[in-house]
């Protein structure tokens, strides 16, 4: 919805080359202008000739991290010495975290670093901990659906943060931006201030514009309960790589007492070791092998993990061979587990999703998504960071139950006043279907009206 944009691109490959390729990739830019140019990216000539003091944002692709701190510190140059606004931000993905300090310092205030090790082995933690998120964290990332917007709301000024929901039919509420730092769902009785703008999922920006007034409820219909305690899980992890090791620290971040999580590789030595309240035991035995993938299977895990395993050859062809044996074990049952894999070429994480062999494919293509993401608005750096560690609020999918009566007529106005008095955000909905699976919907109309089944679920951001 901008007018005339251009996305400017500067590498040492062919212009001709690259035009061909990048309309392969890109079909249909609409009305964005695409401007390719050969040169290199840290010299400060080729920066001048492709107007780099003209930017509203630049991304860092270097093919390793030197070379992305060194095109970092020359477009930072670059920009303070035309006199750039502060707002420029350059973003970047650093491979190594011993690099960090240094990318940093290369890029000052403008820098925006994403540690893409870190986020991935999060993601693989959240997304195993219940059936759907991941296509929570899917639309969130991408640009197809709802994205994450602030807006500011001037004439909601004073009103409190909790009541926020009821003014907004369209679009999910979920924090505060106030000055330079994002408040995620805070205190209900926040009162919103002139400044401040409200973070909420949406379908463009400039959208999600708020009511004169707030919307009615069926206050009697709202019923908050005790949640239970978390079930204990059964999680399986087949392969190990640079991210086994952090995956585990993570999953045992949320895990419930009792929970089990096993590593089954032939790089692992047969052990057993307590983290917090989870076991976690190691396997040496071979997944490609079915016999012993299945002797795997038979604890019933509730999450199976498939890590992209360095060798020679292609590494998603193992990979994609272990998803199809999952598919083919669990093909007519109804205790399938979530799956999520990882996949490093962008054609093979498309192959998994069309052959419909798990649940969400992690590699680079979301790693562009994120670094996209945050380069439009760099506060979603640290918003994506708290949304996928222990501290602070992040996202859960929830019975209804705990907040309204379920079998009763209603709008999702009334389901998000639940949700906020119990200091919750709702974002979005998990339904039962009749076949036995379930329906996600991120930020459905609020005006909809629901009777909701025992079965169903809330997707809500919550501290806990």
């Amino acid at each position: 919805n901008e007018k005339s944009p251009a996305v400017v691109v500067l590498c040492e490959r062919d212009k001709a080359e690259l035009e061909a390729e990048l309309a392969e990739t890109a079909p249909d830019l609409r009305n964005t202008r695409l401007i390719c140019r050969n040169g290199d990216p840290t010299s400060f000539q080729a920066l001048d000739n492709v107007s780099l003091s003209d930017c509203a944002r630049v991304i860092a692709l270097g093919a390793s991290d030197f070379e992305v701190i060194k095109e970092i510190l020359a477009a930072n140059t670059v920009l303070n010495e035309s006199g750039a606004p502060a707002e420029v931000s350059i973003a970047a993905v650093i491979a190594d975290e011993q690099n960090l300090d240094a990318a940093r310092i290369a890029g000052g205030a403008r820098v925006e670093t994403l540690f893409f090790e870190k986020v991935i082995s999060r993601i693989f933690a959240q997304t195993s901990r219940q059936a759907g998120l991941s296509l929570v964290y899917q639309e969130l990332f991408d640009f197809s659906g709802d994205e994450i917007y602030m807006e500011p709301a001037p004439q909601l000024t004073g009103a409190c943060f909790g009541d926020l929901p009821l003014y907004y039919r369209r679009a999910a509420v979920m924090g505060l931006r106030r000055g330079g730092q994002v408040l995620l769902n805070p205190a209900r009785d926040t009162l919103l201030m002139p400044e401040d703008a409200v973070i909420l999922i949406a379908a463009d920006n400039g959208v999600a514009v708020p009511a004169l007034a707030p919307a009615a409820i069926d206050g009697a219909s709202i019923r908050l309960r005790e949640a239970q305690p978390a079930h204990a899980q059964r999680l399986l992890i087949l392969g190990m790589n640079r991210l086994t090791d952090d995956i585990v620290r993570e999953v045992a971040q949320f895990a419930a007492e009792g929970s089990v999580l096993t590593v089954a590789s032939e790089l692992a030595e047969t052990g057993e070791t307590k983290m917090n309240g989870l076991t976690v035991r190691t396997a040496h035995c071979d997944v490609h092998r079915r016999a012993q993938l299945e002797a795997l299977l038979t604890d019933t895990p509730d999450c199976v993990i498939v890590l992209s395993e360095p060798c020679e050859g292609d590494a998603d062809a193992r990979t994609l061979t272990v998803l199809l044996q999952l598919s083919h074990y669990y093909r007519g049952r109804t205790d399938a587990p979530v799956v999520v894999s990882e996949m490093r070429a962008k054609k093979n994480q498309t192959l998994a999703a069309c052959a419909r062999v798990n649940d969400f494919v992690i590699g680079t293509n979301l790693a562009a998504l994120i670094l996209t993401q945050v380069s439009q608005n760099r506060l979603l750096n640290g918003l994506f960071d708290e949304l996928l560690t222990d501290a602070g609020s992040e996202l859960y999918i929830k019975p209804v139950s705990l907040f309204v009566e379920t079998g009763v007529e209603m709008s999702l106005y009334t389901l998000a006043a639940g949700a906020a008095q119990a200091g919750q955000m709702l974002l979005g909905l998990r339904l039962k279907r009749e076949d036995g699976g379930f329906e996600v919907m991120i930020n459905p109309d609020k005006e909809g009206k629901y009777v909701f089944k025992p079965e169903d679920c809330a997707i809500v951001l919550a501290q806990e």
